[in-house]
């Protein structure tokens, strides 16, 4: 399994339950707001509604880490989050 890490800014007081993942249907990207100024290694997967992991592109920039699903099919997917023992998962639907 490929698990995609990438070092962005901490989630405040590791509550990943108060992050914010948008747009929700999406068709070109998603975004996750509610990052903090502390650098931690946050691990990222997308899965799609049979389990399987799908690869996406992940990039930093000014507290918001943005997710490329513009190659991914219509459908239902998950979006892992894991921070430390801390996990999130958010479902997200693609059109």
């Amino acid at each position: 399994m490929n698990v995609a890490t990438c070092n962005v800014t901490a989630l405040a007081e590791y509550n990943l339950a108060q992050i914010e993942v948008y747009p929700n249907p999406a068709s070109e990207k998603i975004f996750v707001d509610q990052l903090s100024s502390e650098e931690e290694q946050m691990q990222v997967q997308l899965f799609d509604i049979t389990g399987k992991e799908q690869s996406v592109s992940l990039n930093y920039t000014k507290g918001r880490l943005e997710i490329d699903i513009i190659d991914l099919n219509s459908g239902i997917y998950f979006l892992q989050l894991r921070q430390g023992d801390e996990k999130v998962i958010k479902k997200i639907l693609v059109q």
